[in-house]
């Protein structure tokens, strides 16, 4: 389930507590109908389901659609042209690393894995760090979502592939 926090303006957030979503932020051929004060149901225009949901909070505008429908992928790829800066389905590389169990992003995720393999030789003397591919959608506030994992090791090398994980992260 990809989410996005759409930053909004306070102008943004008095508009949308009287009206329905419409294609400022969403991709034409969906419409967010307001549920209640804050909440909006996201209906495709398509067939006429609900294939998510949109919630107003302090950050922002979340909005969550389910990237393995068949609708919500076309939602998402419309959505990511409208809002590239915002697209869940970027890949991203980044380093973790682990204790106890949890895991802390490193740095910034990046575009190019070679920058977030920059300064890798420092990672490989902390120890329990990993290099790691993942969509943005996947990251959240308290779980990252990795389609490959690979151990960095005490020679800066990277060890052989892990695969898909659920990186349960600490809070800072």
């Amino acid at each position: 389930m990809f989410k996005v926090n759409f930053p909004l303006e306070i102008d943004d957030m008095l508009y949308l507590k009287n009206t329905d979503l419409d294609n400022l932020w969403l991709p034409k051929g969906y419409v967010g109908t307001k549920i209640s004060y804050e909440s909006f149901n996201i209906f495709s225009l398509h067939d006429a389901k609900v294939i998510g949901g949109a919630e107003m909070m302090s950050a922002g505008l979340i909005i969550t659609v389910d990237e393995e429908t068949e609708e919500g992928s076309k939602f998402w790829l419309k959505f990511g042209k409208m809002h590239p800066e915002l697209n869940p389905a970027q890949i991203r590389f980044a380093v973790v690393s682990e204790t106890d169990g949890l895991f802390r992003l490193e740095d910034e995720p990046e575009q190019m894995p070679g920058n977030a393999l920059k300064e890798i030789e420092r990672y490989s003397k902390i120890g329990s760090c990993y290099f790691v591919k993942f969509l943005t959608g996947h990251l959240e506030k308290e779980l990252l979502i990795v389609m490959k994992m690979q151990p960095i090791l005490a020679d800066g090398s990277l060890g052989e592939d892990l695969g898909e994980a659920k990186l349960p992260l600490w809070g800072e």
